[in-house]
């Protein structure tokens, strides 16, 4: 069973992504930053693989870019899916 932390973790990635999908095209920040590009690269290459429970995306319609927005210490990335 997940703790509260893990769960609340859970319930913000699966936020984000029903957002994703309910505003097609908008760029949407990731809702925490990475420690460094090449973490953010790996967990973008996961999620395209299926590896991510909550990331179920059709890879030709998924783009993502490092953000330009300094919100927080780390590297900041933004998704969308293309309709």
């Amino acid at each position: 069973m997940p703790t509260n932390s893990e769960q609340e973790h859970y319930d913000r990635i699966a936020t984000f992504c029903k957002s994703l999908n309910e505003h097609p095209g908008e760029w949407n920040l990731y809702p925490y930053p990475f420690p460094n590009q090449q973490t953010a690269k790996q967990f973008i290459d996961a999620a395209l693989a299926g590896q991510i429970d909550a990331f179920r995306v059709d890879a030709s319609l998924f783009r993502w870019r490092y953000s330009s927005l300094p919100l927080t210490t780390g590297v900041n990335i933004e998704m969308r899916v293309i309709a």
